[in-house]
């Protein structure tokens, strides 16, 4: 039985949207996940094709249904383009807090900018993750 989520999605902000995944998210992803400099730090390193892209995705919505939240997709919003992906997902008892970005928009996300608010609902600061 899968977990009500914990985020609602999609989250949009000034020039993000954090959403799900799609099964035709993999081309994209694969240019991401398939970069080794990106993906130097990155869990078990990069998907070595397409089929690995999708075997990752698959995973994530997996996570998504059994959690109630994982990674999702980044999609900037004046391009459309899908950058990467941002979220949370538990390993052991733990939940890690993660973002993997291509490359091409490594500069955008250190770039200085105003601070913004964040708000989490209540439910997601409280909710234990069994």
């Amino acid at each position: 039985m899968g977990r009500a989520p914990l985020i609602g999605l999609p989250v949009v902000t000034e020039r993000l949207i954090l959403r799900g995944f799609e099964p035709a998210d993999a081309p994209a992803m694969l240019a991401v996940y398939g970069d080794a400099q990106v993906m130097r730090h990155v869990g078990e390193g990069r998907a070595a094709d397409l089929a690995g892209a999708e075997a990752m995705l698959a995973e994530y919505a997996e996570h998504q249904r059994r959690h109630g939240f994982s990674f999702w997709a980044v999609v900037e919003r004046e391009s459309g383009a899908l950058i990467g992906d941002a979220g949370l997902y538990r390993v052991d008892d733990e939940v890690e807090v993660g973002y993997t970005l291509g490359r091409a928009w490594w500069a955008a996300a250190t770039r200085p900018r105003p601070p913004a608010p964040v708000s989490i609902s209540r439910s997601a600061r409280s909710a234990s993750t069994p």
